[in-house]
């Protein structure tokens, strides 16, 4: 039986954009015959919780998140646990590593084990995370300095490399002068949405309120969450939509975005559903009549080059969707490219209630079905077949 030692950022619970990608091809190798132990690096679950498939969980926590003590905490994941882990694969002996981008930690680490073990090691980059730090100004120059430099040397002298864009891997061959990058996308359970589907009508009454809905994480203000309050509290108030916005997630930042819908009166109107497990989350959806995802219109690569997984799972649940974002945008050209819906080269509340009028206008010309049924090209049944094939050419 051939074995995996799978460095993750993130493994479920709760769900993660990193994690669930890990999820899925965690429960492919599995069914393919692999032994997987999996290490998420920064986790936030509690040590004991195990696997689903088989595999066996190590979970080492994030001590601190701060400027300061976040480097020390990277440096401690190194030193100590990279001693630990290097013992455990002594014993273990894994045929591969697979190490993801984020996080930093899994990334140090897999790189770690590769030099000094020459254990075949493969990358799974799925967040260019240096040119997010020079937006959020996370770190210190000089540690960015090091750390960054030093993953992506460990990204060059990897045996395979994937990532989840074709924008990201254009940026990775000029990186680390590669032509090898594999792209296999993020992606959507499709199988438990075509369940939910089955006979579902999708039109609507002119005369109803129309229910969108957001899903995200309400840790990040990059989400732009306040943008799409605002500009929903002006398409209600200024041109008379009966419109209704529903928030499905969770976080820090929740309280403040309630602020904001009490200040603006639309309280009743913008309602907050918080963290839903996975088959509500899914109907919530479905029932929905479009999605909205927001990012900063900067001309960050970050940003332009990347997708936020929401956009599939909206794809999935035949959702019309309403992006908005910078004027060279990834999430601009898949919605063009399988018309989805309209994406808007602004985050200016003002504008995107504007646009958001003349989108509701003509919501029900959008086809659902249509919708649902590109999202067979993000399934993760397919994808993580993709995800198996190259790691055993990694082994060879």
């Amino acid at each position: 039986m051939l074995r995996i030692l799978y460095l993750t950022g993130f493994y479920p619970p709760p769900e993660t954009a990193n994690g669930i990608r890990a999820f899925y091809f965690v429960r492919e190798l599995v069914n393919e015959g692999f032994d997987v132990v999996v290490v998420e690096t920064v986790s936030k679950s509690n040590t004991y919780v195990g696997g689903f498939f088989g595999e066996r969980v190590i979970r080492i926590p994030m001590k601190s998140e701060g400027i300061i003590k976040r480097p020390l905490d990277i440096l401690y994941k190194v030193l100590v646990v990279g001693r630990t882990l290097s013992k455990l694969c002594m014993r273990y002996r894994p045929d591969v590593i697979v190490a993801s981008w984020p996080s930093h930690d899994s990334m140090l680490l897999g790189g770690k084990l590769f030099r000094e073990l020459k254990i075949p090691l493969l990358v799974d980059v799925q967040d260019l995370s240096d040119y997010y730090s020079r937006m959020a100004e996370k770190y210190s120059l000089m540690f960015r300095q090091l750390l960054y430099d030093r993953i992506y040397d460990i990204i060059c002298q990897a045996n395979n490399v994937v990532t989840v864009t074709e924008p990201f891997r254009k940026v990775l061959e000029l990186r680390v002068n590669r032509k090898d990058v594999s792209v296999i996308y993020n992606g959507v359970d499709v199988d438990l949405y075509r369940e939910e589907l089955y006979n579902l009508t999708y039109r609507y009454k002119s005369s109803e309120e129309i229910t969108g809905v957001f899903a995200g994480d309400l840790n990040w203000r990059y989400h732009m969450l306040d943008r799409i309050i605002i500009a929903t509290a002006i398409a209600i108030r200024k041109y008379g939509k009966k419109l209704r916005l529903e928030i499905l997630g969770s976080g820090k930042l929740q309280k403040y975005y309630k602020s904001i819908t009490e200040a603006l009166g639309v309280s009743d109107k913008v309602i907050f559903q918080g963290y839903l497990e996975r088959r509500e989350f899914i109907k919530k959806l479905i029932s929905a009549d479009f999605g909205i995802i927001g990012r900063p219109s900067i001309n960050n690569l970050w940003i332009t080059a990347s997708v936020r997984m929401t956009l599939y799972e909206y794809m999935a649940a035949g959702l019309p969707v309403f992006a908005f974002g910078p004027q060279t945008s990834y999430t601009k050209y898949l919605i063009n490219k399988y018309r989805l819906g309209l994406y808007v080269p602004s985050d200016n509340p003002v504008i995107l209630a504007n646009e958001l009028r003349k989108f509701l206008d003509y919501l029900d010309s959008f086809d659902r079905k249509g919708i649902h049924e590109a999202s067979y090209r993000y399934n993760w049944r397919i994808l993580s077949k993709e995800f198996v094939s190259i790691v055993k050419q990694t082994i060879k």
